[in-house]
């Protein structure tokens, strides 16, 4: 009878070694997963930039052509 407790006991051991492995797994995994979620925002406030320098700049061209036709 004690063996078979001391059985269970064993694979509960290892359940909870388990356990704790794959908890700090996804730990992990959610770490990764926040830099590339910061690295993709970052992407997108650049692309919003680039957008904005390219309208900037076709703003200051049509101005410049209103002040060439004064």
């Amino acid at each position: 009878m004690l063996s078979h407790f001391d059985a269970i006991y064993k694979k509960l051991d290892r359940l909870e070694s388990e356990y704790q492995s794959l908890k700090a797994a996804v730990g992990r995994i959610e770490e990764r997963l926040d830099r590339v979620e910061q690295k993709l925002d970052r992407m997108a406030v650049r692309s919003e930039l680039l957008e904005l320098k390219e309208r900037v700049a076709e703003l200051e061209q049509r101005i410049a052509e209103l002040e060439a036709g004064l």
